[in-house]
């Protein structure tokens, strides 16, 4: 199992906080210029919501525990389907997770407090043989989608891949 501690986590804002720093910064410069007090006082307010709302992002990742739960073995052609779990060992809920590989993603997920959560992600398989799972991004965008919070994890987990079995082959 991992924990997702502060080191592992990354944090970046979304075109949407970009903007919204944008308007907030224009609003500044606004109510400088005309020395406008309940504009600044407005400006604050939304300078405020904003760097609450990048530690309720960063805090929503913290301390989730990753870890493995298995993989189907499919056949040639189907989808390699692993699965997680990630356990909360907080009281307070987790909104909106999302686990996702370099080609696919999983719905979001909610975990309640002291709760846990299975995701699936899938992987194309072409051939036979071990196919490996090599990087896995846990990500969210809670709350208001003005910050980007994501840990990555390489699990090095592999899932075998049967032969795929003859059409036309005798009963």
């Amino acid at each position: 199992p991992v924990t997702l501690r502060r080191g592992r986590i990354y944090i970046l804002p979304t075109r949407l906080g970009g903007a919204f720093g944008l308007m907030l910064f224009a609003m500044l410069l606004g109510s400088l210029n005309y020395s406008n007090n309940l504009a600044l006082g407005l400006t604050f307010l939304l300078t405020s919501l904003l760097l609450v709302t990048m530690q309720a992002c960063h805090r929503n990742l913290e301390a989730l525990i990753a870890r493995e739960a298995g993989a189907k073995p499919p056949f040639a052609g189907q989808d390699a389907i692993f699965h997680f779990a990630l356990a909360n060992p907080g009281g307070a809920a987790r909104f909106d997770l999302e686990a996702a590989t370099a080609t696919t993603a999983d719905q979001p997920v909610s975990i309640a407090g002291g709760g846990e959560a299975l995701v699936s992600l899938r992987v194309v398989t072409t051939r036979r043989g071990w196919v490996p799972l090599e990087r896995v991004e846990i990500a969210t965008s809670y709350p208001y989608g003005l910050f980007r919070a994501w840990a990555v994890l390489h699990p090095g987990l592999q899932c075998l891949v049967y032969p795929r079995p003859a059409s036309d082959a005798p009963p």
